[in-house]
């Protein structure tokens, strides 16, 4: 059986979820970073008359342009902790120990070369238990 031709959902390959693997801690550090800027303050206030003065119709507030940019934001990051949450919530499938260290290693943002290296062992047999954990990852 090939592990790339296995789907799970139409959406989640055995491609996808080493996609999303291998990727997690760097996207996992740009949803902190989205979180972050969505309560970050911008600094802006007005007192006395400016305050109550009409201003124009048009996005060019700091205010009104930091909530776009961050709405923008939040869309597009949307599907990245989808794609985070799919794994976190399949964590408990794996069972194998050395399997649950590599995904643990990967997931904290460890190079395939330093995984294979801690667990002495070389690299082709990482990148096979990962696509093990990958399968195990998406079967039903």
């Amino acid at each position: 059986m090939n592990l790339k031709t296995i789907e799970n959902d139409h959406y989640y390959t055995v491609e996808k979820v080493l996609y999303i693997i291998k990727n997690y801690h760097a996207n996992q550090k740009l949803i902190n970073e989205v979180v972050q800027q969505s309560f970050k303050s911008v600094g802006v206030s007005q007192y006395g008359i400016q305050a109550v003065m009409p201003k124009a119709d048009d996005n060019t507030g700091t205010v009104e342009k930091q909530a776009i940019l961050t709405e923008k934001a939040i869309k597009r990051y949307s599907k990245i902790s989808t794609d985070l949450k799919y794994i976190q919530d399949r964590w408990y499938r794996i069972e194998d120990d050395t399997e649950a260290m590599i995904l643990s290693l990967i997931l904290s943002g460890y190079s395939m070369q330093k995984v294979a290296d801690i667990l002495n062992v070389d690299r082709t047999t990482v990148t096979r238990k990962l696509e093990r954990i990958a399968y195990n990852l998406i079967e039903i």
